[in-house]
């Protein structure tokens, strides 16, 4: 409907596709044909390029990984299921966490800061960062769920990489040691003996550099249709 109505050709992607698309053309993956790009922010999904394409699935699906079983009977998640990875260790997931544990009068900095109704996942992240054990915990818990999440992704489909990106991947390593850890003691060994696992190099950058990527792409294959077709005529 777009393209008709402004008369340019138009892709429609994911955050996590674009992440996937940014890191692969200038970021951690520029070495690497196939990509698991993780974003972590309020929700969690994944991006995949496999063999230098994007991944969609059938119909365009593909990379929910967010919403991988962890917990049988855990949370509920806003998909409707029980136990998603989403529904503990998304930004959402952990500041309930981070609310729960106010609640039980957990010693903590989270309890200074402001009502536990309005706390989000930045205050907990900038609380971590200022040594608060609780905010910590909430993230090497969040750290170990991801990683299980990440062993069954790279049991399925094999990449060279996995780049963690996204708001709570900047937490650093406080996040990604659970998340190396977990990943590779649970994924198969064959798997993992030359994949690297790192954080996004263009940080919150990624997802709108893989956006201007697709853009250049698309406009470089319209003018080769309009040479082609001037040829032809």
């Amino acid at each position: 409907v777009l393209e008709r109505r402004w008369g340019v050709p138009l892709a429609l992607n994911n955050d996590a596709e674009m992440g996937a698309v940014g890191e692969w053309a200038y970021g951690a993956g520029r070495e690497y044909e196939n990509i698991a790009y993780i974003k972590v922010g309020s929700g969690i999904g994944a991006g995949l390029i496999l063999n230098n394409h994007i991944y969609r699935g059938a119909n365009g699906s593909a990379g929910e990984i967010g919403h991988i079983t962890v917990e049988e009977n855990g949370p509920l998640c806003k998909c409707g299921n029980h136990g998603c990875l989403e529904a503990l260790a998304g930004g959402q997931a952990i500041a309930r966490q981070a609310r729960q544990i106010v609640e039980q009068g957990v010693s903590t900095q989270l309890s200074r800061l402001k009502d536990p109704e309005q706390l989000t996942a930045y205050d907990v992240a900038m609380a971590a960062r200022r040594g608060d054990l609780a905010a910590q915990q909430i993230f090497i818990r969040a750290g170990k769920y991801i990683g299980i999440g990440i062993a069954s992704l790279i049991n399925l489909f094999n990449p060279d990489i996995v780049i963690v990106g996204g708001g709570i991947a900047n937490v650093g390593d406080m996040i990604l040691e659970p998340i190396r850890q977990t990943a590779r003691r649970r994924a198969l060994t064959a798997a993992t003996q030359n994949l690297r696992i790192s954080t996004a190099l263009l940080g919150r950058r990624s997802s709108s550099m893989g956006a201007v990527v697709q853009a250049l792409n698309l406009a470089l294959h319209q003018l080769a249709s309009e040479k082609g077709a001037l040829v032809t005529s």
